[in-house]
């Protein structure tokens, strides 16, 4: 009995898995038309098939209950997708594309066409003369399968660019500084287009940049923390030396290119110890003593920003100037006040613990920083900041510099 039960929850996950796997394959289909060789076109539903990224077949329903149909690059001219990605066979562009469909990036006096092989990202120009530019930017540690002649560095790129976009000398400054991706070469053939044709109305078609893009990254930071006594709390008369301190965070950013590149907002969230040393001298003459009083403030402290920032230029090293509200949350205290009352013939030494008003002071923070782009995915930041933040029944406000160092991905 136990044996049957075992076999039959088998039995269940394995359909269960099934119909998962099912669902899978039918949601890889989108809304679509495809484009025969004698241009009719049909709707329905498309699924590109790759092998090793090259795409090599696409798979069509005319129904969402009809089996699929597949095509090669020799049955159709092109495929697009209702979300407005387009396909064009690769049989009428080289001889080594002729059995790979290829993605449409940049349809006007010029046409820059793409396609990856997993070894590098293939970008072909095609101009109004009919010439056609092979870009390969390899990536490291993988072997293109292009021929030998063929441009596989940055250098070797921006060659063959200003060799094809030599009508246009007003781009010869940007192309000499330009790292090859997919959205710096399509808003280069935009600019070029307009140049040529002093008119954008006539581009046929444009990739558009992705809605939202996220990020992340790791950083550095050290702190200054100046903190002031609150003139009507039980601290008043103490004197605070400046907290200097390391910490360490993440942050996550989100950009909308489709707006601007130079617009994004930063998440922060950085952890770090902080230790605060205040100092207090209080005469006593009625007794001829005097009170000497220390603060030990031992914080582990959750800092964080939202910020708002923008940069200016479109070149790799970019300045920036960013705001946004900041927070700084107390959640770890271990304080304390000692206390040495000294006379004539006494001294006493007592020792206690202390707790601040309010273990959370929100505020805003303005600064400026810099970046500067490795490649398409990788940048290195600098940033400086000011923050003036809230405070309490103990203090009356906390002012915070900070300069952190990190990554972005």
């Amino acid at each position: 009995m136990a044996s049957f039960q075992k076999r039959s929850f088998i039995s269940a996950l394995m359909m269960f898995s099934l119909s998962l796997l099912a669902l899978s394959g039918q949601n890889s289909f989108n809304p679509g038309t495809i484009i025969v060789n004698d241009s009719t076109t049909m709707k329905g539903e498309i699924s590109a098939v790759d092998s090793e990224g090259i795409i090599t077949t696409c798979l069509f329903k005319a129904g969402p209950s009809i089996n699929p149909i597949s095509f090669t690059p020799d049955e159709l001219q092109g495929w697009q997708l209702n979300s407005g990605r387009r396909f064009v066979s690769g049989k009428d562009i080289t001889p080594e594309t002729s059995e790979m469909f290829l993605e449409i990036l940049f349809d006007g006096v010029s046409d820059l066409l793409y396609y990856n092989d997993l070894s590098a990202d293939h970008y072909l120009i095609r101009d109004m003369n009919g010439r056609l530019f092979t870009l390969n930017a390899g990536r490291k540690g993988k072997r293109s399968s292009q021929p030998d002649d063929a441009y596989t560095d940055a250098s070797g790129i921006r060659a063959v660019l200003r060799i094809c976009m030599a009508d246009a000398p007003a781009l010869a400054d940007r192309i000499n500084t330009l790292e090859p991706d997919r959205e710096v070469l399509i808003d280069l053939m935009h600019d070029y287009h307009v140049l040529i044709t002093q008119a954008e109305s006539d581009i046929v078609y444009e990739l558009p940049p992705p809605a939202l893009e996220a990020g992340a990254g790791l950083f550095v930071r050290y702190g200054v923390d100046l903190f002031s006594a609150n003139e009507t709390g039980d601290l008043v008369g103490y004197s605070y030396d400046p907290a200097l301190y390391p910490g360490i965070g993440i942050c996550l950013t989100t950009s909308f290119p489709r707006i601007t590149r130079n617009f994004r907002s930063i998440l922060n969230l950085s952890l770090a110890e902080r230790y605060v040393y205040g100092f207090s001298i209080e005469e006593i003459p009625d007794y001829s003593l005097t009170l000497y009083q220390e603060m030990h403030l031992h914080h582990l402290v959750l800092s964080g920003e939202l910020l708002f920032e923008y940069a200016f230029g479109t070149g790799r090293l970019q300045p920036s100037f960013f705001a946004g509200p900041a927070f700084q949350a107390v959640i770890k205290d271990e304080s304390r006040i000692d206390y040495d009352m000294a006379g004539e013939d006494i001294v006493l030494s007592e020792s206690i613990p202390f707790e601040s008003g309010s273990q959370f002071h929100g505020g805003v923070m303005v600064g400026v920083g810099v970046s500067y782009a490795m490649n398409s995915s990788l940048a290195l930041f600098l940033r400086t900041g000011y923050s003036r933040l809230s405070g309490d029944d103990t203090f009356s406000g906390l002012d915070s510099f900070n300069i952190s160092a990190g990554i972005t991905f």
